[in-house]
């Protein structure tokens, strides 16, 4: 068993209210001494822009105690030292394959590095997709895109819902893949391999070749 340094949070997705719980117990396993990174790339700046985004990052969590933050949205010569500087990287939601186009062979080495030296990475919605094993669990296309494959081999699916039962367990069949589905409002928190704490009230299921089963809470 793969024993990792970091730790994850894999957020379902939602809106602030939604999300607040998940943003608290963040702000808890944060390290306030250092700034926080946040890479808004999933968005399309376009509809709303890059420091917009900053800005609606910086009120949430401003009043937990999340002070310096700082944005990144060029990523190609970014460096493992770089990243080390920052206490957790914060992906938000937006588009898997937008996000992933960002993430070059260099960017994906630094971020895994980062991960194994002890760095936390909080995933919101596409933010946690990509660091699954891929990313085409609700896409209709014949080839999976490979994601970071941080997550122990898993991909996965927010903004659960229970609708989506069938389209994710044909999925799995027909790929051999395990789907770990989040919804709204729901986090898991992972600090060894296949060891998860939920954060949130609402249950996470793992689908596999043999079915659908509730994830059980699993203490700190």
């Amino acid at each position: 068993m793969v024993f990792y340094l970091g730790k994850l949070l894999l957020s379902g997705g939602g809106d602030a209210i939604q999300s607040s719980e998940i943003n608290a117990f963040f702000a808890s396993i944060n390290n306030k001494a250092k700034p926080l990174l946040y890479i808004p790339l999933a968005g399309d700046p376009e509809n709303r822009s890059y420091e917009s985004c900053l800005n609606y990052v910086k009120k949430v969590f401003n009043p937990l105690g999340i002070d310096r933050i700082t944005m990144w949205t060029e990523l190609d010569n970014k460096t493992l030292e770089q990243l080390l500087n920052f206490s957790a990287v914060y992906l938000s939601g937006g588009s898997t394959v937008k996000l992933l186009s960002h993430f070059g062979v260099h960017f994906r080495r630094i971020l895994k590095e980062y991960f194994v030296n002890g760095g936390i990475i909080y995933g919101q919605s596409a933010g946690a997709i990509v660091l699954g094993k891929t990313i085409n669990v609700f896409d209709q296309a014949e080839n999976d895109l490979d994601g970071l494959n941080i997550v122990s081999d898993y991909s996965l699916s927010c903004h659960y819902q229970k609708e989506h039962h069938s389209l994710i367990s044909r999925y799995v069949q027909r790929n051999n893949q395990k789907v770990i589905a989040l919804p709204e409002g729901t986090a898991l928190y992972q600090t060894r391999e296949e060891m998860f704490q939920i954060v949130g009230n609402d249950p996470v299921f793992v689908f596999d070749q043999n079915g659908k089963q509730e994830l059980s809470h699993v203490a700190k």
